[in-house]
């Protein structure tokens, strides 16, 4: 059986998911690289054993699994017309009107 920490596959992945990225329409357009740096950009001070036990925490954060959740929010929370973050199906009656034309009118 493997070990799990709310729903993450250990503590540290979930600390920092909690901690960084909790507002996930926020980083819709970061890649894993851009998140693991972001990550270690804010938490580096001018201690180099600081930085040291940083760096191995965040050895046992799952980045790709961060980056999949926020993906998986993105395909949840996007307009399905224009992709922008919405709540609901479409972000305006706009997009709705014109994902209904789109979707009705003959392809030819």
């Amino acid at each position: 059986m493997a070990l799990t920490y709310n729903g993450y596959k250990n503590y540290e992945t979930w600390f920092i998911k909690f901690h960084y990225f909790n507002e996930e329409e926020l980083w819709y357009d970061y890649d894993v690289v851009n998140l693991y740096q972001h990550v270690q950009d804010g938490l580096m001070t001018d201690s180099n054993i600081t930085n040291s036990i940083i760096n191995h925490f965040l050895t046992y954060v799952h980045f790709e699994e961060i980056y999949e959740t926020i993906q998986n929010h993105k395909e949840e929370y996007s307009c399905k017309n224009c992709g922008e973050y919405s709540e609901d199906k479409y972000c305006c009656k706009e997009c709705e009107q014109e994902n209904y034309v789109t979707m009705t009118h003959e392809k030819g």
